[in-house]
Formats: C-alpha cells, structure tokens, sequence
C-alpha cells in the first residue's frame, strides 16, 4: 500500500497500524532524511511533483508487482480572511490537497485497473461538508477531494476499485505549526475576529481524538468489503454536526457555527 504524507501525524499513525497488521507500507514525504528511520519504507516524493510521484509508483510496482491500497493523506492547511489572502498561499494549498490527490490516482489507478482491484481512502475534512469562518478556502479544498471521489467511484466501479473520502474532525497532530496563515497586518479590520477564531482553531485541535484513536478508526475502515462513499471521524458532536446542518434552516446554523468559533 501506499500512503502519502507520512513524516507525522495520522499518515504516520496510519503506516504502524498497517505496517503492524502485515501491510508492506510504503510511506512517503518530502525529505524522508529529515525524520528517524521507520519499520516501513519511506521514499521522498512531494505530490505537487508530477515527476516524483510517477517514479514513486513505478518504484512500488515493480517491487511488488501491485498496489492494492492507496490513502491520499499528504495536505496542508490555511486559515485567513477571504479577502486577502495571498495567491501564493491559495496555490500551494490547492497544489496540495487537490492537485496532489489527483497526481497520485493518475499514477495509481492504471495498476489497479490491471489487477482488477484496489481500494481509494482520501483523508477529506468535516469542514468539507460545513463552511468555517476564516478556513472557507481549506473547507473548499477539501469539498473538491469529496467532488472527485462520488464521481471517481463511478467511473472505477467496473474495474474493481473502490474509494472513500474520510470526513476527519479535530485530531491531536502538529497542524497548528504547519498551517499557513495570513494576517500579519496589526490594524486590519478583520485581525480581532481573525485572531479570536484562530485560537479557538488551535484549542479544538488540542482537544480532538489522537491519532491512534483515527488510524484504528481508518484501519477498520479499510477492512470493510464495500466501502461506504463516506465515514465521519471524530468527536461525537463534530460528527453530529453533519446531521445537524440537514436540518436546521441555514441562517441558524450558520449562526451556531459562528457562535462555536467565536465570533
């Protein structure tokens, strides 16, 4: 199998708890140099690198001679106001997250159609599915991964393969240092609301599921003979969230998310 983005996190999580139930785990990060050795093999590839990723699963292929299970996982996050983020940052979260997602089935899917079996887990967000003030770009990065995988598994379908996205809610992982922001200006009008929200952000992270808690629940997952187009992960409110926003009208939910993130 092969999971991308595995330097931390859930996608580490994710490679021992395969590695340990007799998966051979291929991982995969930009600088594998920069991190201790692992029980599984780790090869460097950034997904927003056509090259890399092509030479990664040929690399895989012909060692193993087929791929039975591939977790896109490698992603980013942002939070900023709308209105000013920096097209900078706006690409190289879309490069990630949904340009990334795509390169690799590019690769991976020709090998599982000739096997004539494969199973697609795409690591998606509960923002997908809910807007969240000030994360609005993230949640639609993460709604395209959805996108492509209710019309993925369509077109897959006749060849054996199936796919899921996992709608994720807070977990426990190092997101907070590494996602992108934008609002140093001191005096903006939207740094108050900005930054109450974005402490709100940091503590719900602090307080979601650990990582073993996903990847076992991932794990699971993954055993299942057909796969569900969805699966909701996280705490119990944040999952409840998704049946709540079905039937509330819009205007109240959107209050109470408002409310929930602090402004």
């Amino acid at each position: 199998m092969l999971i991308t983005g595995t330097s931390a996190g859930l996608g580490q999580g994710l490679a021992k708890i395969f590695h340990e139930n007799g998966f051979i785990v291929y991982g995969t990060c930009r600088n594998p140099s920069r991190y201790p050795a692992t029980a599984y093999t780790t090869l460097a590839m950034d997904v927003t690198n056509e090259k890399q990723v092509s030479e990664v699963v040929e690399h895989i292929f012909l060692r193993e001679g087929r791929l039975d299970i591939l977790v896109n996982n490698a992603g980013i996050g942002l939070a900023s106001p709308t209105e000013i983020v920096g097209m900078d940052k706006l690409n190289v979260l879309f490069q990630t997250n949904v340009m990334g997602t795509v390169l690799t089935l590019k690769y991976v899917l020709p090998i599982m159609r000739g096997q004539g079996s494969g199973k697609i887990i795409n690591i998606s967000s509960i923002g997908s599915e809910i807007a969240l003030p000030y994360r609005g770009l993230y949640c639609a990065s993460k709604a395209a991964v959805n996108k492509i995988n209710e019309a993925l598994r369509m077109e897959i379908k006749s060849f054996g393969i199936q796919s899921t996205s996992i709608l994720a809610g807070d977990m426990q992982t190092s997101i907070n240092e590494n996602r992108l922001t934008e609002i140093d200006q001191k005096e903006h009008p939207y740094t108050r609301d900005f930054q109450q929200v974005h402490r709100h952000i940091n503590a719900e992270v602090s307080k979601g599921i650990t990582v073993q808690e996903a990847a076992e629940k991932i794990w699971n997952i993954s055993q299942s003979k057909k796969l569900r187009p969805s699966y909701s992960i996280g705490h119990p409110m944040q999952q409840l969230s998704l049946f709540i926003k079905r039937l509330l009208p819009g205007s109240l939910f959107e209050k109470i998310i408002a409310q929930y993130s602090g402004i």
